[in-house]
């Protein structure tokens, strides 16, 4: 059974071999970038960015401030990349070490790699082919996604001065993605055909609770905001993908919505990052298997788009001189909720507040006095009432337009996006690219490729 998997692996990683070299140039440094991570060299302490390459059984290190190819030196010569005595499929870094999970043709692996010197310090043999590792690192524990035939299992590690199998369990269930909280007190593990979303004891993997789910969840990640953590998730519905927020502790579903094309792997920014309609907000970066990446607005639930929400034509009916009458002042409009239509703020001479209403949105259910905030019901607009020195008359009104936000943003053009992770101390994205073996740098703050190292 063993010899089977891999011989189909075998053949599947030769086609899409075969597909890279028919579009790339033969003297490209990276042959199959199935995996990233980031992490430091202990020689110079220069941050660096390691790639597994999968067809050629090396790892590549790149520097993160210059975004180049280093050269590798080993005790048997200078290479640009780390020759390995099997596929990596996987990589892990912590303290000096990277982790790497891979298979020969007979057989499926854990090593441990010392950087210092750049050999082998470690092997763990995995009861099946690795689909995806984690690290955690506040407790140096690995753990690892594999499969063997039609068994799938999760295996657990301590790593450090050595590596030590720790825990292991079979899954009834094929696994699609890991992720675990902020405290690293739990570990949240979601499957590829049921919609739950198994929480783990991290020592023993044994089950501590079970959030359910409307959709199969296809990959997920975590963030801590205020005095919740949250997982995002992307799932499929059977007929789109879906990306949806959901609470960790109570698993009720914030908000979800149809995000494009076919999700291959996300990430997220670990702090808020200006988008081009002045708002902060956590920022998504969504690699497709149609070729192109996409950004999702976190904080406030949709895509970015390509053309944000706005307003115009701001006017005012009123016999009393604009000097001296209020004025409305701030209208924001929310590129996820504002919808394009006319609106009328109108004063009540006898209520002293202003009624407010959308030709879409409808009269609001709270009415604005002078000198307060004033938000609409779904967030779909909002401004101030500046008190003038001198009252409008009954009906006197403003009235304004909006326009919704259009388009979603995407960079279009890249073969097979497979992996997307995100270097906190840069704020530069990273993309691998399995189709023309190629690493793509991606500003979060301008939603573009700011360079391509091959």
């Amino acid at each position: 059974m063993r010899r089977s998997v891999h011989t189909f692996l075998f053949v599947l990683i030769a086609a899409a071999v075969s597909a890279c070299s028919t579009s790339t140039s033969s003297t490209s440094n990276f042959t199959y970038p199935s995996s990233m991570v980031l992490g430091s060299l202990p020689s110079s302490t220069t941050e660096a960015l390691f790639v597994a390459n999968m067809f050629t059984g090396t790892v590549s290190e790149i520097n993160t401030s210059t975004n180049t190819v280093m050269g590798i030196t080993t005790p048997t010569g200078t290479y640009n990349a780390i020759p390995l005595d099997m596929y990596p499929d996987s990589l892990e870094y912590s303290n000096g070490h990277l982790y790497i999970a891979g298979f020969t043709q007979s057989t499926a692996m854990l090593e441990s790699l010392d950087l210092a010197d750049n050999q082998i310090t470690g092997t763990e043999y995995l009861k099946g082919y690795p689909l995806k590792t984690l690290l955690i690192h506040r407790t140096s524990m690995l753990y690892v996604l594999d499969a063997q035939g039609g068994n799938t299992y999760m295996e657990s590690f301590t790593v450090g001065s050595s590596m030590t199998p720790a825990a292991s369990v079979a899954l009834d269930s094929p696994p699609s993605s890991m992720t675990t909280g902020p405290d690293d007190g739990r570990l949240f593990l979601s499957f590829r055909n049921r919609p739950i979303i198994d929480v783990l004891d991290p020592h023993t993997l044994e089950p501590i609770t079970t959030i359910s789910t409307d959709y199969p969840v296809a990959s997920m990640r975590i963030l801590s905001q205020y005095d919740r953590t949250l997982l995002y998730a992307v799932a499929f519905s059977g007929t789109a993908y879906i990306f949806e927020s959901i609470d960790a502790d109570s698993g009720s579903v914030g908000y979800e919505f149809t995000i494009p094309g076919i999700p291959k792997d996300f990430a997220i920014t670990p702090q808020r990052v200006l988008l081009d309609d002045n708002h902060f907000s956590y920022l998504g970066i969504v690699a497709n298997a149609d070729g192109y990446l996409h950004f999702l607005d976190i904080d406030h639930g949709c895509s970015v788009p390509s053309i944000p929400s706005s307003y115009t034509g701001l006017r005012l009916t009123s016999s009393v001189p604009s000097n001296e009458a209020p004025s409305i002042q701030g209208i924001t409009t929310d590129d996820c909720t504002t919808q394009s239509e006319a609106w009328s703020v109108v004063y009540d001479s006898t209520a002293k507040n202003y009624a407010v209403a959308g030709t879409a949105s409808g009269l609001q259910p709270d009415e604005v006095v002078d000198g307060a905030f004033f938000d609409s019901i779904y967030d779909r607009v909002s401004f101030y009432m500046n008190p003038g020195t001198t009252a409008l008359g009954n009906d006197d009104m403003f009235t304004f337009d909006t326009t919704a936000a259009q388009g979603i943003k995407t960079i279009l053009g890249l073969g097979l996006p497979e992996h997307v992770i995100i270097d906190p101390e840069t704020g530069q994205a990273y993309v691998s690219d399995i189709l023309t073996n190629a690493i793509y740098v991606v500003s979060p703050a301008t939603q573009g490729i700011v360079a391509t190292i091959k």
